[in-house]
C-alpha cells in the first residue's frame, strides 16, 4: 500500500516539476520581472507562477 502511494506521489511531484518548469521557460521568454505586472493575468510575476501551481495541484489532486 505504501509504495502505491509513494509512486503516485512520486508522479504527482514529477508532473508538478515539469509544469513549473514550462511555466518558468514562459516567464523567461516574456521577461517578466518579479513585481512586473502581467498583461494577461493582471498580476505580478509570482502571483500568476503561484495562480499556475494551484491549478496544476487542482488538476492533479482531482484525477
Amino acid at each position: 500500500m505504501e509504495t502505491d502511494r509513494e509512486s503516485i506521489l512520486s508522479a504527482l511531484f514529477e508532473s508538478i516539476a515539469i509544469d513549473i518548469s514550462m511555466i518558468s521557460d514562459e516567464i523567461k521568454r516574456t521577461a517578466l520581472e518579479p513585481g512586473q505586472i502581467c498583461a494577461s493575468g493582471g498580476g505580478t510575476r509570482n502571483e500568476v507562477l503561484l495562480g499556475l501551481i494551484a491549478t496544476v495541484l487542482d488538476r492533479e489532486l482531482l484525477v
